[in-house]
């Protein structure tokens, strides 16, 4: 199909930085089998013809043939490239916003254009009708043995309700759904399935929804049916649950239909439906509020004036509702640093200060100096290392053991590669951080060691640091630990923990043979790097630990032929190569000599 590419003038057609004529070099980049091509094709896509969310002319000409290609990816890759078809589609389309498409989202807003609107509608109505032509590949991934494809397939498919009837799209999620094993899989599944399916169907979220044990499927299945107008308690209480679930945090983070992360999306989820369907939550939209200092105050606050005052004007006198919620927003000091919060308040005709708030309810103010500083603190993180790291030290000299403050003050430090402080500071204080922000201190930590050399170290903070992560994180932790056991002299161990993670692109079976190797295993370690130069044959390093594995099995001439490739791809390993006790056999032999110490050809 890429030959096809040159019957279009590109030239007549447009992406974030003019004339598109760059594209068909782009595409036939994606389709190379070199990994790093395919990565720099990636990123180039994600520039040019999907920039930010906007989608071009050109866009719609690319996804017929980005779609071709993704047939022909496997694992990792193909995931990439189903998602820049979903990203080209329907844009930042996840659990809180979108689809972003001509036909508009089933429920929500959709991200606002600063395009000509008659314009970039017809866009956006091209790319959506393009399409069509992602669905076989689509479909066929949502069975393929990786969970990491199965996933983006599937949100694919959400995008597409408008060929979903026409090609039983709905009836094969629910199938799929049926014998999905992986429960992150099965929640982007429903997700799919409760845009694709018609919305008066509810009970396939609904039998899912009332499963008895907290999941990630269990909870966006509560939202299809939130949003789908269920007023059923019960499914916005799991919403409300799922805030305070760590576990769930943790996990959420893994999902492609993840937007921020989850407290802050299922705020705004919350928002986003009818408030009968939130009358009977209300006590715990008020217990989050009495509590909330981040931005996720936003959602839960339209929420919580959705159901109390509805689209009524501010009454003379308020009634139980509205004076409960008036009272909790005003003993919170948190909240009045939240300027899109106060905002909304105004826009209710309500006081955006809090002692008129306060005044108006009757009830007393209450300064927290300390409680201030700690989320002053906590928003000059957004700004960098340098914005925070003033206001946490300001709070360190009040109270100098205070553990949020020394974490990340700590992880402040190392940004700014002030290391040794930084180390200090983090260690003692990291125990009060939680979820997704203590698994990253407790891998900085891990870092630093490794670089020191002190393994033992860094595995036991790689070790801690895992279990606060799912997918992509979650595996790189799991490498970092292998690779501090083959340091540490432990190779049986290395490889035992190598095993348990199923190799699905070249870098995965390069890291199993290489893990091979070091504990002995010279055949398996062949077939390994074998199957990883399938798909990456200028990878440098496999050639030089295929050669390692050939010398180690008596193989020299097998061997030599590795160590010549490698250097060709990469002579810097020249040094590594002629100072490797495994190439103690052949060290003698005049070709490695040649080799080594000639000039190659």
């Amino acid at each position: 199909m890429l030959a096809e590419l040159d019957a279009i003038d590109w030239s007549k057609l447009s992406h974030a930085y003019g004339p598109a004529t760059d594209v068909p070099d782009m595409l036939r980049a994606l389709n190379a089998r070199d990994e790093e091509t395919v990565r720099d094709a990636l990123a180039h896509a994600f520039s040019n013809i999907f920039h930010q969310g906007t989608r071009y002319t050109a866009t719609a000409e690319a996804i017929p043939f980005v779609a071709h290609i993704a047939e022909s990816k496997r694992g990792p890759e193909r995931a990439q490239v189903l998602s820049l078809l979903t990203h080209c589609i329907a844009g930042h389309f996840s659990l809180v916003h979108g689809p972003d498409t001509a036909s508009g989202a089933i429920w929500s807003s959709t991200p606002p254009t600063t395009h000509a609107q008659s314009d970039y509608e017809q866009v956006l109505a091209s790319c959506e009708n393009a399409g069509e032509s992602t669905i076989a590949v689509a479909l066929s991934s949502l069975t393929h043995p990786s969970p990491r494809v199965r996933m983006p397939a599937a949100h694919l498919l959400a995008a597409l309700r408008g060929f979903a009837d026409r090609h039983a799209v709905s009836e094969r999620l629910s199938a799929c759904i049926a014998d999905e094993p992986n429960d992150d899989v099965r929640a982007v599944m429903l997700f799919a399935w409760g845009h694709t399916s018609g919305l008066r169907d509810h009970t396939l979220c609904a039998t899912h929804a009332r499963a008895p044990e907290p999941s990630l499927s269990r909870l966006v299945a509560s939202v299809m049916c939130l949003r789908r107008g269920h007023s059923a308690s019960e499914f916005a209480k799991i919403v409300l649950d799922a805030m305070d679930d760590v576990s769930l945090a943790t996990a959420y983070g893994g999902l492609s239909i993840c937007a921020t992360e989850l407290v802050s999306d299922l705020a705004e989820v919350l928002q986003q439906c009818a408030p009968s369907s939130l009358d009977a939550a209300f006590d715990r939209l008020l217990a989050r509020l009495a509590v909330v200092s981040d931005f996720s105050a936003v959602g839960l606050l339209r929420a919580a004036l959705s159901v109390a005052f509805a689209d009524a004007p501010v009454p003379a006198e308020f009634n139980d509702r509205q004076r409960a919620l008036l009272e909790t927003l005003a003993r919170n000091q948190g909240f009045w640093m939240l300027g899109n919060a106060l905002n909304i308040l105004a826009e209710r005709g309500l006081p955006g200060d809090r002692e008129r708030l306060a005044a108006l309810v009757g009830v007393a103010v209450v300064h927290d100096p300390i409680a201030q500083l700690r989320q002053r603190a906590r928003f000059g993180e957004s700004f960098g290392p340098e914005h925070s790291l003033n206001d946490w030290n300001e709070l360190l000299a009040l109270v100098p053991d205070d553990p949020e403050a020394l974490a990340r003050s700590g992880a402040a430090l190392l940004k700014l590669d002030e290391v040794d402080e930084g180390v200090a500071r983090l260690s003692r204080g990291v125990d009060s951080l939680t979820g997704q922000d203590q698994g990253y201190a407790l891998a900085s930590i891990g870092y630093v060691h490794a670089e020191r050399e002190e393994y033992a170290l860094a595995l036991e903070y790689f070790v801690r640091a895992q279990a606060h992560f799912t997918g992509e994180n979650a595996e790189q932790l799991q490498h970092n630990r292998v690779a501090m056991l083959e340091r540490l002299g432990r190779p049986d161990e290395a490889l035992a923990l190598n095993y348990a993670l199923e190799p699905t692109d070249a870098e995965g079976f390069y890291r199993r043979g290489l893990a091979e190797v070091k504990a002995g295993r010279y055949r398996e370690s062949i077939a390994s790097i074998t199957r990883s130069l399938e798909s990456n044959p200028t990878h440098a390093n496999a050639h030089y630990t295929l050669a390692c594995a050939y010398a180690l099995s008596g193989e020299p001439d097998h061997a030599l032929d590795s160590i010549e490739t490698a250097l060709k791809l990469d002579s810097g390993l020249r040094d590594d190569i002629a100072n490797d006790s495994d190439f103690e056999a052949i060290r003698a032999l005049p070709r490695f000599a040649s080799l080594v110490h000639g000039v190659l050809h």
